[in-house]
């Protein structure tokens, strides 16, 4: 049997040995023939599998692995061993954080528009004054700003 414990394949016809799908290529690992000491580790493959090997060993995380996606597998697999009621109440509070931020996302959005909705108004008030200081009609002031007669009344009291 072969030492190596990375092996690539296709899919070929048995009896006449024909590759079956060309861009079908599969990779098979066999984790327990890899023999190497933790010193000895060449890739990142060895280490992912090395990890695989050694996972109930592992108390932290190798150093080589820091930041990698091995991190969130092991902070899962933390999660997984915890008792049912702790994972319920990690679930109930990040409902209750994806809630808060999403809250606050809306109305962070809505105080835009509120905003907006401000500043276009006060552009209605600032031409409607300047229609006024010209002698215009109510009516067009109204029209041409889209403020109501009664805004302009009240407007025109003010100056």
């Amino acid at each position: 049997t072969s030492k190596e414990f990375l092996h690539h394949g296709k899919i070929s016809d048995i009896k006449t040995k024909e590759i079956m799908y060309d861009n079908l290529n599969m990779i098979y690992v066999e984790i327990p023939k890899l023999k190497k000491e933790k010193k000895d580790l060449n890739s990142h493959l060895e280490w992912w599998l090395y990890v695989f090997q050694n996972l109930s060993q592992l108390q932290e995380i190798p150093q080589a692995l820091k930041g990698d996606v091995i991190e969130k597998a092991f902070e899962k697999a933390e999660f997984i061993n915890l008792p049912k009621v702790e994972q319920d109440k990690y679930h109930k509070n990040l409902k209750v954080y994806r809630d808060l931020i999403n809250s606050l996302d809306t109305a962070h959005e809505q105080g835009k528009v509120e905003g907006k909705i401000e500043g276009q108004m006060e552009e209605k008030i600032k031409i409607a004054k300047k229609l006024m200081n010209a002698d215009m009609s109510v009516d067009f002031i109204s029209e041409t700003t889209g403020l109501s007669v009664e805004e302009i009344e009240d407007l025109r009291r003010e100056l």
